[in-house]
């Protein structure tokens, strides 16, 4: 069994998700984790925050919002959070606060990475508005990508990926108040050096699986950008080295990442961060900075617990242009959920996923692709599927792409009712979590979920069952038990998890906390956390009953 930690970008919250961000790497990675968990896998999906990100205050500055900063974070942090939930975005957690354990934790993380040999200070002349008395770094500037020419602000440009270091943006102009004039002032900064690490870098990329064209480029960019500013002249962020300084947000983004594997080391029971398998989802245009920066950093920090895996999906366009929170440019996620189902949109951004080339969300095509499917025809075609086949619960032997899974699904939906099926049951888990709680209720004296339940298996406690259902993403079992006169189960606790106790036939004994009551056909039993228990039959030929268990 492996274990598996997969990140995801962390939101901004200068504003809702749109669908670009869904179709992108956030539905990608769900159906990642929801197939490694059908197979077996323990995972921890998780994500985090990116606040101190500079189009936070460029955005509530250009909305005149009568809210403070804060606030507005808060409400962008509170629909982000509302629209992955209605996406049915299975994270395991999502870290949405920024309390003093968190800022403790990534300043006592990062602070060593000053004295790493390839950290060196420099003195820089940025530029500054000599009226606001602020300087113009990262998307404060506007100007030209060096790299592809389109308009960019500074720092990852959103059409080809390069970063554009604030002080060498083509045709710079102060972003808020492109009439002013910009001056220089000089400032001392920490620079992280990427080209004495180059070599190292370009055979990890060797190492791992991702894209060939973008390992390619990235090993150009790295040529191209031979050093990456550690702190610099911001107003939020954490204070590192020089007073006038803040910590590069990127580097708080990947500071996050390390307090969310933390937290995954302790919730999949590891030894060590090592001892995971860190697969990374990201869009094209952050690539750079997940390859190449954050590789960089655990360099300097001699850290090796580095992703084998990079997902970097292409970009979603509206009309032929990349959408764009920043520029407004956007189907918002939350929005079109008035007018159309979850499942319906999870299945065509699953079938449209820019996995390896740029895919255009076209309105027309998606509204003729809901009339073809509808939602109602959906949920009555799946279940006359399930109900003539004798589906035996799988494991996913196919990529775990978002297009390949909707291939396989809307291949199964079109075909005949009495077609052979291999992966509905399981497929449907992955891509429709909500229907399929809603079909499995309607389909559960079905024989396909019988012969789900009849793999029979010994627990540890010293019981044999029979499992009925085992939904991962909701981690939530359903057992039947049995067990012989003379026999009981091993007296044991569990936690963090709660458990219902429901006699089907026969009557024995329970222990809770070793205080003995009867019980028998009919009566039921709540176990809570932390709570000893053991069953005993002394009394009936064969005690029966059914163990309903989950997470808390």
């Amino acid at each position: 069994m492996e274990k598996y930690f997969i990140e995801s970008p962390a939101p901004t919250p200068n504003g809702g998700l749109h669908l670009g961000h869904i179709a992108g790497p956030y539905l990608a990675a769900d159906i990642f984790n929801r197939v490694s968990k059908i197979n077996g896998h323990k995972t921890f999906f998780a994500c985090d925050l990116d606040r101190t990100q500079s189009y936070v205050r460029i955005n509530h500055s250009k909305k005149n919002s009568n809210i403070d900063l804060n606030e507005f974070i808060q409400e962008n942090t509170n629909l982000i959070k509302d629209t992955f939930a209605a996406y049915d975005i299975g994270f395991d957690y999502f870290n949405d606060t920024d309390n003093d354990i968190r800022k403790q934790f990534i300043f006592d993380f990062i602070s060593p990475i000053l004295k790493s040999k390839y950290i060196f200070q420099k003195e820089i002349s940025f530029y500054f508005d000599d009226i606001g008395g602020n300087f113009l770094v990262e998307g404060f500037i506007s100007g030209e990508c060096q790299e592809c020419g389109t308009q960019v602000k500074g720092g990852f440009c959103e059409i080809c990926g390069y970063y554009n270091f604030s002080t060498e943006i083509d045709k710079p102009y102060s972003t808020l108040h492109p009439e002013r004039k910009l001056s220089r002032k000089n400032l001392s900064v920490y620079i992280l050096d990427i080209k004495s690490l180059s070599k190292q870098i370009i055979s990890l990329l060797d190492d791992v699986v991702i894209n060939y064209q973008i390992r390619e480029m990235m090993k150009l960019f790295i040529i191209k950008n031979p050093c990456f500013p550690i702190t610099l002249p911001l107003i939020d962020g954490l204070q590192l080295g020089n007073p006038k300084t803040k910590l590069s947000p990127w580097i708080e983004v990947l500071c996050g990442t390390y307090f969310l594997k933390d937290i995954a080391n302790t919730t999949l029971n590891c030894n060590s961060i090592n001892e995971m398998i860190h697969v990374c989802f990201s869009g094209f245009d952050n690539a750079y900075y997940f390859t190449v920066i954050c590789n960089a950093i655990r360099l300097c920090l001699n850290k090796n617990d580095f992703p084998i895996q990079y997902h970097m999906n292409r970009y979603y366009s509206i009309d032929g242009t990349k959408f764009s929170t920043s520029r407004n440019h956007a189907v918002w996620a939350h929005e079109i959920l008035n007018e159309y189902d979850i499942n319906m949109l999870r299945l065509f951004l699953a079938s449209t996923h820019p996995e390896n080339c740029n895919c255009n969300f076209n309105y027309n095509e998606f509204v003729n692709f809901a009339n073809e499917i509808n939602i109602y025809k959906l949920e009555d075609t799946i279940i006359n599927h399930l109900m003539n086949n004798n589906e035996k619960h799988c494991l996913i032997q196919i990529k775990c792409s978002p297009i390949v899974i909707a291939e396989n699904m809307l291949s199964i939906i079109r075909s005949e009712p009495h077609a052979k099926m291999d992966n509905l049951f399981t497929l449907m888990q992955v891509l429709f979590p909500s229907l399929s709680t809603k079909i499995i209720r309607k389909t559960a004296f079905c024989s396909h979920i019988v012969k789900k339940s009849t793999s029979s298996f010994t627990r540890e406690y010293g019981i044999t069952a029979k499992r009925l259902m085992y939904l991962d993403e909701y981690n939530f079992t359903t057992s039947i038990g049995s067990i012989a006169k003379g026999e009981a189960t091993h007296t044991h606790k569990h936690d963090d998890i709660s458990e219902i106790f429901y006699v089907i036939n026969g009557s024995g004994d329970i222990f809770l906390n070793e205080e003995q009551s009867s019980i028998a056909d009919g009566d039921y039993i709540f176990v809570s956390p932390g709570t000893t228990h053991r069953l005993e039959n002394n009394k009936c030929c064969n005690f029966v009953f059914l163990s309903i268990a989950w997470k808390v």
